[in-house]
C-alpha cells in the first residue's frame, strides 16, 4: 500500500519548493538503494484519472541525491494550475521490471490574488 502525504496547499502561480523523500525498506530502518531505478510522478486535476498536468521523471523534475540511503526529491517549479484539488503519485520500476507505487497522495491550489 502507498503512504499518502498530502502536501501543503500552494496558491497558484507560487513556486512549488524542493520537497525529499528517504525511501526505507519495509523494515522502516533500511533504505532502498535507488541505483538504476526509474522514477516517476503524474498530478492530475480534481480526481485521480483526471487531467493530467505535469509529469516528472529522474531528470526532468526529480533528482535523486543519495541513490544509496533512498533519498530523491522533487524540484521546484511554477504552479501555474488552475485552483483545484490535485492528485499525484510516485511510482518507481525496479531493475527486474517490477512498478511499485510508494507514495501518492493530494495537492490544493488556491487563487492568488495578484497573479494574472
Amino acid at each position: 500500500m502507498p503512504v499518502t502525504y498530502d502536501m501543503n496547499n500552494h496558491h497558484k502561480g507560487d513556486t512549488f519548493n524542493t520537497l525529499q523523500f528517504t525511501m526505507l525498506n519495509t523494515d522502516g530502518l533500511t533504505p532502498i538503494n535507488l541505483t538504476g531505478i526509474g522514477i516517476k510522478s503524474q498530478f492530475r486535476s480534481d480526481w485521480k484519472k483526471g487531467v493530467l498536468v505535469k509529469e516528472l521523471n529522474i531528470g526532468t523534475g526529480i533528482t535523486v541525491t543519495d541513490a544509496l540511503n533512498g533519498v530523491f526529491q522533487i524540484d521546484p517549479f511554477i504552479l501555474d494550475w488552475n485552483p483545484s484539488n490535485y492528485y499525484y503519485d510516485v511510482e518507481f520500476t525496479f531493475v527486474d521490471a517490477r512498478v511499485v507505487t510508494y507514495i501518492e497522495g493530494l495537492i490544493k491550489i488556491m487563487q492568488d490574488v495578484t497573479y494574472e
